[in-house]
């Protein structure tokens, strides 16, 4: 069965026209549409009364979508759809006003039961809805509003006459000098500025981790893509373990003295998992016969690491993204064991990659087979190599706090519940 003929008819391409429809046959009385507007929209706010309410949230679960208080959400494709529910009577308005507001609601063309607001009452829902206390507008926000304003010159007016009926006539009056760009100047510089130290103290970041072949990569850039159709700015990381430049151009020249010296020429009759690799790597044969070696090695590592993770993160962050990391700090752990000694848990390398890089606030371990991850992508690690790295990633995903998904699953299967985990945590 395809993804397109496993999902409710109706609900993949266009996908918020596609719910208006839905609703549109289903709804006993009038819902007013406070963002954008469908069928371009990219979800769907709607202001409701109860009894339109009771109806959405019925049709929504039989098609498909959950709930996280006033949002609703369908995953699906690996993509998704968002529908918000604005109660009315938690506008603080005068139930008079709304009642006006329904009544003044244009209709949607080809809608009989979705309206869009008129366009004064689209000024004081942004007066009440979208203006916080600190006067700050959202660039979205704000175009949609000036357009309004450009569109209807005399939509101004009429929301100033109404709003002491709507409570909001301060906020109105904020709303203005908003819109003007006379705000306070620590509105318009200093508050951004506040906003962006927060997010880069608090990061969010998604970490997906687990072996070649695992669908890490795929994952993550569907949870992007996803996240970025939900509302959240996304960007997807990638910093393996010892894949630093620096690193290389440090051990260069020391692997070229390294490759003269006759008793770090590997044993003979060795065989096994990385015998190719270590005949030609004297490097790694050193730190094998010495324990410091290994350890001072692994340390540099690790900070070059921790520092590329952290600043990745903290790039992405002070721009206000949320961070999926296609490896994380349970990758780079794995990796280290793998590479430098399986038996050795490598407490002080792992503790030095936390400290500098946050912790994530979600963490997947994609769990499959060696002989899958061999089937799906080859990265030149033998059967064995891969069956080493899994059964130490088993090991290690729980003191990460990793959740473990069966990787051998479809894809789109585990798009969806990955994405449904992380968009409950950011709401």
């Amino acid at each position: 069965m395809t993804a397109e003929a496993s999902a409710p008819s109706g609900l993949v391409e266009d996908p918020t026209g596609a719910v208006a429809a839905l609703l549109d046959r289903v709804l006993p009385g009038l819902v007013v549409v406070v963002g954008s507007l469908p069928p371009h929209a990219r979800d769907l706010d709607l202001l409701v009364r109860p009894d339109e309410e009771t109806a959405i949230s019925r049709a929504l679960r039989s098609a498909g979508f959950v709930a996280d208080g006033e949002r609703w959400a369908r995953f699906a494709d690996c993509s998704a759809v968002e529908v918000e529910l604005l109660r009315a009577r938690d506008l603080d308005v005068p139930a008079t006003e709304i009642e006006l507001l329904f009544e003044a609601a244009v209709p949607l063309p080809g809608s009989d039961r979705l309206a869009a607001p008129a366009p004064q009452h689209r000024i004081l829902l942004g007066a009440v809805q979208l203006l916080g206390r600190s006067g700050h507008l959202a660039p979205g926000h704000r175009e949609r509003l000036q357009r309004v304003i450009d569109e209807h010159p005399g939509a101004w007016a009429q929301a100033e006459d109404r709003a002491a009926e709507w409570r909001a006539e301060d906020r109105l009056e904020r709303l203005g000098r908003a819109l003007s760009g006379k705000s306070p100047a620590a509105h318009r510089r200093v508050l951004p500025l506040l906003r962006r130290v927060r997010a880069t103290l608090r990061p969010r970041v998604i970490a997906l981790s687990g072996i070649d072949g695992s669908g890490k990569s795929l994952q993550a850039r569907a949870l992007a893509e996803t996240l970025e159709r939900l509302g959240y700015p996304a960007a997807v990381t990638w910093a393996p373990l010892a894949n630093e430049a620096w690193l290389d151009r440090l051990a260069r020249p020391i692997k070229r003295v390294l490759r003269v010296v006759p008793w770090l020429r590997p044993p003979t009759g060795v065989e096994g998992p990385g015998r190719r690799e270590a005949a030609s790597n004297p490097g790694r044969i050193l730190r094998q016969r010495s324990r410091g070696l290994t350890s001072a090695w692994a340390t540099i590592v690790a900070v070059a690491n921790g520092w590329s993770l952290g600043r990745d993160v903290l790039r992405h962050a002070w721009a206000g993204r949320v961070v999926v990391a296609d490896r994380y700090h349970l990758d780079s752990t794995v990796r280290m064991r793998f590479l430098y000694d399986e038996h050795r848990e490598f407490r002080l390398q792992r503790l030095i990659v936390a400290v500098l890089s946050p912790a994530p606030g979600y963490a997947f371990f994609l769990d499959v087979e060696p002989a899958t991850s061999l089937a799906r992508k080859d990265d030149g690690w033998s059967q064995e190599e891969l069956a080493i790295q899994a059964r130490v990633y088993r090991e290690e995903h729980t003191r990460f706090d990793a959740e473990r998904v069966d990787g051998e699953r479809r894809s789109d299967e585990l798009c969806s519940e990955i994405a449904e985990r992380v968009w409950r945590g950011l709401g």
